[in-house]
């Protein structure tokens, strides 16, 4: 029984070398797969706290407010295309501004509509949102799992598929050594 090990009185079958080291390759890709999941934590929070910030800053900046249009927006057939056209506001602190603003075809000109500015008076985008931060965060997250597990699969399969060849060759070198004896004595 030289190449069988013996563990609590069971006999195992002799192990390849190329056993050996995929189970070697196994508990390495465990331990990278535990890394990734830290690594999917880590940016998720870094996101979502990046995010939040974002979220509380512009909220402090961007002012909501009621615009009016100036002119009517053209209309279209399908009547939910967006256009810019003309029009004015009062901010909170008595500033009156005018740009083009975004509304959609077929606007009628003195309808009001809401629009967000800075503390200069220039129309700006709406400021972003707690769940802009978290939809951030666990996109990245996602994103970073997907990368991870994919390179861990390759990796596995790329192992996989060099102990594959390993054993085969060594199959048809043991074949070839024991085909001839074991055939003759089936005469």
């Amino acid at each position: 029984m030289g190449d069988t090990w013996r563990l609590t009185g069971v006999a195992r079958l002799p192990r390849r070398r190329t056993d050996r080291l995929e189970d070697v390759a196994a508990w390495l890709l465990v331990a990278a797969g535990l890394l990734v999941l830290l690594a999917v934590v880590a940016v998720t929070g870094t996101v979502l706290d990046h995010g939040s910030a974002r979220a509380a800053a512009e909220s402090a900046e961007r002012t909501r407010t009621g615009a009016v249009l100036l002119e009517p927006a053209p209309a279209t057939p399908s009547g939910t295309a967006v256009t810019t056209v003309p029009a004015r506001w009062t901010a909170s602190d008595g500033r009156t501004g005018e740009a083009r603003v975004a509304v959609r075809s077929g606007t009628p000109a003195g309808a009001v509509v809401a629009v967000w500015v800075d503390r200069s008076g220039s129309v700006v985008a709406p400021p972003s949102t707690r769940l802009d931060a978290v939809l951030s965060g666990v996109v990245s997250g996602l994103l970073v799992l997907a990368v991870g597990g994919l390179a861990l699969a390759a990796a596995w399969a790329g192992v996989r598929t060099w102990a594959g060849t390993r054993n085969a060759a060594a199959w048809e070198r043991d074949w070839a050594r024991v085909e001839p004896v074991w055939s003759r004595n089936l005469r």
